[in-house]
């Protein structure tokens, strides 16, 4: 699965760093419990596919914006809000 991932991330792998590193940026907390809890989601990386197709489907159609990486990362927290 890994293989098929990476082949798949290919064309949007500077972007999907991009959206990483805002993802876990947008998951610092500095309060004990809530900072506890976040750093678990942190941990749990998952496959991103949520992420993974906005991002390609955004540069399928024009290009990656802060408006796209923002929405993505809502959305990323949605799904993890509903596990």
């Amino acid at each position: 699965m890994s293989d098929i991932l990476s082949i798949i991330n290919q064309p949007i792998e500077a972007e999907l760093s991009d959206f990483t590193a805002k993802y876990n940026a947008s998951l610092e907390h500095k309060d004990g419990i809530l900072k506890q809890a976040l750093d678990y989601i942190k941990q749990r990386n998952g496959k991103r596919m949520r992420p993974i197709l906005l991002l390609l489907t955004a540069k399928l159609y024009g290009e990656v914006t802060e408006t796209t990486m923002r929405a993505g990362i809502g959305l990323e927290m949605l799904h993890t809000a509903t596990l």
